[in-house]
């Protein structure tokens, strides 16, 4: 189960990056079949029209989607997304490195002009702290897709994981006049310029994400407050089972040490390696970037942190 979670969870996470650009994917669907029902000879249609229907001869049943995805690889090894999709799985839970950089280079081998893999494989270069790969991964993204939100997006990640703040905060600004009401640019956004020394700008920045998010009452109570002030206010809700967003251990650990509590962090950041970041919430998404993400820089010295960094199978 918590296996099939985690896969389901990094797919959400490749749909929500993609959300905007495919806003209208459901809209005029006839048929949905996505055969996750189990061994059963009925399947139900997904797209809310009523068209069931029935399996026919005999089917193999695989348990999981990890599982279908790794029949689908052996019955066809060209299948680009199956590629994509293992990388993603070995980036995020098992932190095989190596593995890592093979998948996502078999799928742009077989998909060269597939912008998102390029997006992808160049978050993975960025991790691994090899900028400079990153950004030229970014650009064949922006040659393949030059009107892309998220290749807008990706370019200011590289440059904030790179701790190049002034060119982050302007590919984050690029991706919001393609899509202003991504609320998720603006949370990047902030962080960037937090880092960049603009604190006031990062609390307006995070207040507008969350207004575009629907958390209207947690940006309006960012209204007046410092800094300091805004961070707490916000890591108090992320605790929150009740909070919709991106919430779970890495982020809080984020929150903790951006305001000089260094010891919760590094409780956190167990917390979060112990649970592979508890995929049910994305909260993952911060691990595999420990290295390079900026705001992890005060602990960085910490042994402590330093031999998580080792049983993430990062070397320094």
């Amino acid at each position: 189960m918590r296996t099939s979670t985690f896969v389901l969870t990094i797919a959400c996470l490749l749909a929500f990056s993609l959300s905007i650009a495919h806003a209208d994917l459901m809209e005029g669907l006839v048929v949905y079949f996505n055969f996750d029902q189990g061994e059963t000879d009925l399947v139900e249609d997904l797209s809310g029209t009523g068209n069931d229907g029935i399996v026919h001869g005999a089917p193999t049943w695989v348990d999981g989607p990890e599982a279908a995805l790794q029949k689908a690889m052996e019955l066809d090894d060209s299948l680009a997304n199956a590629h994509a999709l293992k990388a993603i799985i070995q980036f995020f839970r098992d932190w095989d490195w190596r593995k890592t950089e093979v998948e996502y280079q078999r799928a742009i081998e077989l998909r060269p002009n597939d912008s998102v893999a390029h997006i992808w494989y160049a978050w993975f270069l960025s991790a691994m702290g090899r900028h400079e790969e990153a950004a030229r991964e970014a650009e064949v993204a922006e040659q393949l897709d030059p009107l892309s939100f998220l290749v807008q997006k990706t370019k200011g990640d590289i440059h904030f994981f790179a701790h190049k703040f002034e060119a982050s905060v302007r590919a984050y600004e690029r991706s919001l006049e393609l899509a202003p009401g991504n609320s998720y640019v603006y949370g990047q956004m902030g962080f960037a310029l937090a880092a960049k020394g603009e604190p006031d700008a990062a609390a307006k920045a995070w207040q507008t994400g969350h207004r575009l998010s629907g958390r209207e009452s947690l940006a309006e109570s960012f209204e007046g407050k410092s800094f300091e002030e805004v961070v707490r206010l916000w890591l108090e809700a992320v605790k929150k089972p009740s909070y919709e967003g991106v919430a779970g251990p890495s982020i809080i650990a984020a929150f903790h040490v951006m305001i000089g509590e260094n010891e919760e962090a590094i409780e956190w950041l167990e917390r979060a390696y112990a649970t592979r970041g508890d995929p049910g919430r994305t909260a993952g998404w911060f691990l595999p970037f420990l290295k390079v993400h900026p705001v992890f820089d005060p602990i960085h010295p910490d042994p402590r942190f330093q031999d998580l960094l080792r049983r993430m199978n990062f070397s320094e």
